[in-house]
């Protein structure tokens, strides 16, 4: 066992619990991205005890073997990639916020007939995007999805319909919300597409949760209760992440085989996936480059590059990229195979130690929009399950997952919401 490396692995998970301490006290949405880090964190100090593990590569038959130098060498990357995150968000966040400014209100009071056109708009969206998302992917399953089958105009107006799950939430109402995420539910069980609870369930629970802390800490001054509510709700989401992907093994293979995962606890196994792909890289010395942030960046653009009908440059996906890495998935496979595992192996596929800087990128991106959307609650409500969306999948690092599904989706929900109420995105609303 390399002491060191799992002292490192200790450090940075006291690091990413006491940020999403900070968070929560603070009232932030940034406290989801903290919990996530954590979680991952934890899944590092069994990694680091072992010291050394080897993966069987199904396509090409051979094994890699990850060194205890590697692993060591992973940890540091993490703790290190981890603290400069948290600098750089919280100095946004100070910046783009102002220091001691009061959390948003989470709260839209009364009905207005301008709120309720919006509502019916995209009632509207979710009811009919929903039936006719139906008739595009029956009989598909979770290979249908990720082989773009399920990328389609009914699937747009289906997801740009989460707004109003949030503003039922901001409303109180919801029993109305919760109705409204069973179609979302229905198809990521249908499909084995957990992250469509990323844009339903997961809103509305952040609306009550956020709602349940702004009473008990700034009214009441408990921080206990808010802690043990929120360890409810996450273990409730993992429970619902495991049987919404149940038996989804059998239908694709990928890195869900490697040691990690026999805890059963979903994506136990990416922290060992970002060791392979560490383990890998140094020893090709080949990295990406800007493949990844060209990706993602094109991805916000796509709609209008499409419109103008301009050829974008074929670019590799790093996910693919590590499909070939970890499992030896052949570059021209009629199968899609993308193997996601985490920002860290994302970062350091892409540019090595030099990946760091992108911590950097996404505090700034991760506080600077959650200051913008918290401004007013009406904001909240239009934005929030994309931002869940996007911050999930950069962590999860998936860097052309966390703009590409949800483009034209984020667009055409904006439309609608300034359609009906332009001026009123420009108050604020604070406890």
């Amino acid at each position: 066992m390399d002491v060191l490396a799992v002292a490192v692995a200790i450090i940075n998970l006291i690091l990413a619990c006491w940020r999403l301490y900070r968070s929560l006290q603070g009232l932030r949405l940034i406290a989801m991205s903290w919990l996530l880090l954590a979680y991952h964190g934890l899944f590092l100090i069994p990694l680091t005890i072992s010291g050394k593990f080897s993966t069987y590569r199904n396509f090409v038959g051979d094994v890699l073997v990850v060194s205890p130098e590697t692993i060591r060498y992973l940890a540091l990357f993490v703790l290190a990639f981890n603290a400069v995150f948290a600098v750089a968000e919280v100095l946004t966040w100070r910046v783009s916020s102002g220091k001691g400014l009061r959390p948003a209100a989470w709260e839209l009071r009364g009905d207005p007939t301008w709120l309720k056109g919006a509502k019916g708009i995209l009632l509207g969206c979710l009811l009919g995007g929903a039936i006719l998302y139906w008739f595009k992917m029956e009989g598909g399953g979770y290979r249908s999805y990720v082989e773009f089958r399920g990328s389609n105009w009914p699937q747009v107006f289906f997801w740009a319909s989460s707004p109003l799950l949030v503003i039922l939430a901001l409303q109180r109402r919801y029993i109305p919300a919760l109705l409204g995420c069973l179609p979302f539910l229905f198809f990521a069980t249908y499909l084995k597409i957990r992250s469509l609870v990323l844009l339903s369930l997961i809103p509305v629970m952040v609306v009550f949760y956020y709602q349940f802390v702004s009473q008990s800490m700034l009214r009441k001054k408990q921080i206990l209760k808010p802690i043990l509510v929120g360890c409810a709700l996450f273990f409730f989401l993992v429970g619902v992440s495991i049987a919404v992907t149940y038996k989804k093994a059998a239908d694709v293979s990928g890195i869900a085989n490697t040691p990690g995962q026999i805890t059963g606890l979903p994506d136990a196994g990416m922290i060992y996936g970002s060791s392979l792909v560490f383990q890998a890289t140094l020893e090709s010395g080949q990295h990406l480059g800007f493949n990844g942030l060209e990706r993602y960046l094109l991805n916000i653009v796509n709609p209008f590059v499409r419109l103008f009908q301009i050829q974008p440059r074929a670019l590799e996906d790093p996910a693919v990229y590590m499909a070939w890495i970890i499992d030896g998935v052949p570059k021209n496979s009629l199968v899609f195979y993308h193997y996601p595992t985490l920002w860290y192996a994302d970062a350091f596929l892409a540019f090595g130690l030099g990946g760091l800087l992108l911590a950097v990128l996404w505090g700034v991106i991760f506080s600077a929009w959650e200051a913008f959307m918290t401004r007013n609650s009406l904001i909240i409500a239009v934005l929030l399950p994309f931002y869940i969306w996007h911050c999930y999948f950069l962590i999860r690092g998936t860097i052309t997952g966390a703009t590409a599904p949800i483009a034209y989706a984020t667009y055409i929900s904006v439309a609608i919401m300034l359609l009906v109420t332009p001026a009123r995105y420009l108050r604020k609303d604070r406890l």
